[in-house]
């Protein structure tokens, strides 16, 4: 069980590398008047995103769970769906931060 906390603290340290680097460089090519509505909307799109990842991961760790013999009374089978849910968010944390370093930084347009 004290495996997971190292991975725990990856998890969140990544969460947190990651989110507003994202922000700011996906808001910094903006005009002040569309960077109004496109903060709107990225607000929007990481809720929904925050959501369905709720979802998929709940999906992820009931399926493992229950794949095994008798959950309840089980509780390697507990930390097995745990790992295999936070293994899964480790990659993807990886993914966004390898796809955040491709966009490429932009100056903010002038109105004029």
């Amino acid at each position: 069980m004290m495996w997971m906390v190292p991975v725990l603290f990856i998890e969140g340290a990544g969460i947190g590398m990651v989110m507003a680097p994202m922000v700011s460089k996906v808001l910094a090519g903006l005009s002040p008047q569309h960077a109004v509505v496109a903060s709107g909307v990225l607000a929007t799109v990481q809720q929904v995103g925050n959501s369905l990842g709720v979802a998929l991961i709940g999906l992820l760790f009931y399926g493992r769970l229950c794949s095994g013999s008798d959950p309840t009374s089980n509780l390697s089978a507990y930390s097995g769906a745990l790992g295999n849910s936070l293994l899964y968010l480790l990659v993807l944390a990886v993914v966004v931060a390898l796809l955040l370093q491709r966009l490429q930084p932009q100056s903010p347009k002038t109105v004029g």
